[in-house]
């Protein structure tokens, strides 16, 4: 809701309005009144918490360190599954869940699955509702069966980069997770084959995505300029940064650094296989820093930088087993643990700096899903969409980290989040929930379910990173009976609950009876609390469904070899094709009684209508002054602060206040009077034409004119 003051004179300003005739743009809304800042996504693959000194790295990131150092940093960013359905939220704001895919599985070639053609993503918001220029840079990993799921399809105007999960850093062949490298191509450049360079078996990938975006970063600042000269503004700018980096297959050696990480890990501890693994990791992390440096560095000496907001984050932690220091966290890349879902996430750019949070951290909840309303706050966008319009599960975190005046922590925090759901029944669930202070996490887990196969299955090692004596190596303390530090940390019954807030490591199951730390009580309330979320939770969503096996199906007709000349991993459906592929997939869950519902059927077969924007005459609209919003959506710390704004630009600063009201308060009163006078008048002359009626009445019939109706 508007602040008091605000609405009195935002009134204000409606009664100038009527009194001097201003007009209104029926298509106004905020974000054509603010400097909209450019948006500069920089997310990284596999990244662990400790891979970076400026937490606990080993190896040297000063370019990292300083971008994190510098930022607003969020120091409970939760992802909640992995790799695709990770960036599926990343990018979408929707949870995977909702979507059929809430599983610890990513997209492989030959698959059907991906973001389902009437999900719009943030770059579909940025480009096609709104005006930004938008560029995808590296890895995608979010469908191809069908190039309605593809890059250009998906709100992107330039996309550069591979389309799968894995890829040969030098031979840019894509490595398949149960086949390996198996020879055929995958990178592209706008949706074409980018035959150039796989031809350039010298280059790294990496470089070619630092050369990609300072390229698109000079068409920018050339627009800019151009602009600028010619007295207007230039549209503003979105770039997804998805780098390649930490994911294999990682080189045998960067020939730049190789040399430098054998040196650093001389003396560390661990077999010769795992060391071998850390120096290719650190060559890598020491690769990705040069980077992420180079593409600070040119915004900064090119004048893009003060305009625009930059987010570095990761689409999960780290793989342990691949050289990745999740410390202090439990866990690897695909599991529920803190190693895997809580992420290193920091707010920096020009944007941050001038609103003086650079260097300050929030420890209030965040999830992945929060991340296209928070964009959309900050670009204006949000309080012109309807929110029937809204595409996204999530919620605006744009007061918490602006830690706006508006912004109350007690009421507008996050109080829980669920991580996700795993069947209709919620025998395999998650979630985080805040009670008294303190966080909890608490895990139901099912061996049916396909989300928590890996708690039984033998094929994830339960993991811890830690140092080993010397304070320096990194080691991978795996759990083994017979460890004390390690045994309160299993599977009681068929879940776990973990106090975050002073057990980060989930070493205690807070529902053993024989943790040091076990209280019945305490628990007891803890599960209860979660089970209500839970079910209120399902209740009110009615997108949810168990996962759809078939998306995850190989389809013979996504064989490279069969498709053009045989070299590239290649859409393989065309859209009638997708169709019935869809159909089938449909049929046959229904068949044996998986529900769907009609709003997730149609987020599969209708594309994405963009929606119009509120204006003057829009039913769910509603006019301010000059400015059209959304109804219900008043209470957003940016409509706050631009309501103000609004405000003072018409009535100029506070001190003036008392004197306009007092100004206006005189001219409303003149207003009633005449207002009044005007009905008096209008009451008198109808009544003497009334009065003349009846005379002409009464004349007729004397006449003898008979009846006559007036």
């Amino acid at each position: 809701m508007f602040t008091t003051r605000g609405s009195v004179l935002l009134c204000a300003l409606c009664i100038l309005q009527c009194l001097f005739g201003a007009n209104s743009d029926s298509s106004s809304c905020i974000a054509s009144k603010i400097e909209q800042p450019n948006i500069l996504f920089i997310l990284l693959d596999d990244l662990g918490w400790g891979d970076l000194s400026y937490t606990t790295g080993q190896f040297p990131t000063p370019n990292m360190d300083k971008l994190m150092t510098n930022s607003l940093t969020l120091n409970r960013h939760y992802v909640h599954l992995m790799c695709s359905p990770s960036r599926t939220q990343f990018l979408t704001g929707r949870y995977a869940m909702n979507l059929g895919f809430g599983v610890f599985l990513p997209w492989d070639s030959q698959e059907l699955g991906g973001i389902p053609i009437g999900q719009p993503t943030i770059a579909n918001w940025l480009s096609e509702f709104g005006d930004y220029t938008t560029y995808g840079v590296g890895k995608w990993h979010l469908g191809y069966a069908n190039e309605q799921l593809t890059p250009l399809s998906k709100g992107f105007h330039h996309f550069y980069g591979f389309y799968q999960g894995a890829l040969d850093y030098y031979g840019k062949t894509y490595n398949d997770i149960e086949a390996g490298d198996i020879g055929a191509y995958d990178f592209w450049n706008d949706g074409q084959e980018e035959y150039e360079v796989i031809a350039d078996t010298e280059t790294i990938t990496m470089k070619l995505y630092e050369q990609r975006i300072l390229k698109y970063l000079e068409v920018e600042k050339n627009k800019a300029a151009k602009a600028l000269a010619a007295g207007s503004t230039a549209s503003p700018w979105y770039l997804f940064a998805a780098l390649q980096s930490m994911h294999v297959p990682f080189p045998d050696e960067i020939p730049e650094y190789d040399a430098t990480c054998s040196g650093m890990l001389s003396g560390s501890s661990g077999s010769k296989e795992y060391l071998v693994s850390r120096k290719r990791y650190c060559s890598m992390v020491l690769l990705t820093d040069e980077v992420v440096g180079n593409i600070m560095d040119y915004l900064k000496q090119n004048g893009l930088y003060d305009n625009t907001l930059v987010v570095f984050t990761t689409d999960n932690g780290g793989e342990t087993a691949r050289g990745a220091s999740n410390y202090p966290f439990r866990g690897t890349k695909g599991e529920l643990w803190e190693g895997n879902t809580r992420v290193l996430t920091g707010l920096t750019g020009g944007v941050i700096d001038a609103k003086g949070l650079s260097g300050q951290s929030r420890d209030q909840l965040f999830s992945n899903l929060d991340w296209t309303p928070t964009l959309l706050e900050f670009t204006g966008y949000l309080y012109c969409i309807g929110k029937n319009d809204y595409s996204w599960d999530g919620v605006s975190q744009y007061g918490m980290i602006t830690n706006g005046k508006n912004y109350d922590d007690a009421t507008d925090r996050r109080g829980s989040l669920v991580l996700n759901i795993g069947d209709s029944d919620t025998k395999s669930a998650s979630i985080l929930v805040e009670i008294d202070n303190v966080l909890y996490k608490y895990i139901k887990s099912d061996p049916d379910s396909a989300t928590d196969r890996w708690i039984y299955s033998g094929y994830l090692a339960d993991v811890w990173s830690a140092f080993d004596d010397d304070a320096k190596s990194l080691k991978v303390v795996e759990y083994k009976e017979g460890i004390d530090a390690l045994q309160y940390s299993q599977v009681y019954g068929n879940g776990f609950l973990f106090d975050l807030t002073n057990d980060e490591s989930e070493l205690y199951n807070l529902l053993n009876p024989r943790s040091p730390r076990y209280d019945e009580t305490l628990s007891r309330e803890v599960v209860k609390q979660c089970q209500i979320l839970l079910d209120s939770f399902m209740r009110e969503d009615d997108l949810f469904s168990n996962p759809i096996d078939f998306l995850h199906a190989r389809l013979p007709l996504g064989d490279p070899g069969l498709i053009g000349d045989g070299m590239w991993v290649r859409p393989f459906l065309d859209d009638a094709k997708y169709t019935e592929l869809l159909d089938k997939m449909f049929v046959f869950e229904e068949k044996h009684g998986r529900y769907h519902s009609d709003a997730q059927l149609s987020l599969y077969y209708n594309s994405w209508s963009v929606p119009q924007p509120f204006n003057v005459k829009t039913k769910e609209s509603k006019q301010v002054g000059a400015v059209v919003v959304a109804e219900g959506s008043l209470a957003g710390e940016a409509m706050k602060e631009f309501e103000e704004e609004v405000v003072f630009n018409v009535f100029g600063d506070k001190t003036n206040h008392n004197q306009i009201l007092t100004i206006l308060i005189v001219v409303g009163s003149v207003c009633i009077a005449l207002l009044i006078c005007m009905i008096v008048i209008c009451h008198c002359n109808k009544e003497r034409k009334q009065r003349k009626k009846y005379e002409n009445y009464l004349h007729h019939k004397e006449n003898g004119a008979g009846y006559r109706t007036f």
